[in-house]
């Protein structure tokens, strides 16, 4: 699956289609510098960092770093 916003394309397998679903992507720039974030309706707890994050439907704690 192909999504194009704001002249940028992002590629979802089928398989990820449903936990990304809702998903925002963004950049945000600060004076500790620039980074993507990324907010998904579908994580249900994630990692201190932000890296990994468990849905529902993949219930459990979210791996280390």
């Amino acid at each position: 699956n192909e999504f194009v916003q704001h002249g940028i394309t992002v590629l979802v397998d089928q398989e990820s289609l449903d936990i990304m679903n809702g998903t925002v992507i963004d950049f945000k720039q600060s004076m500790m510098g620039g980074g993507f974030t990324i907010d998904n309706p579908n994580a249900i707890a994630s990692c201190g960092c932000g890296s990994s994050f468990r849905t529902a439907v993949n219930a459990g704690k979210p791996e280390e770093c």
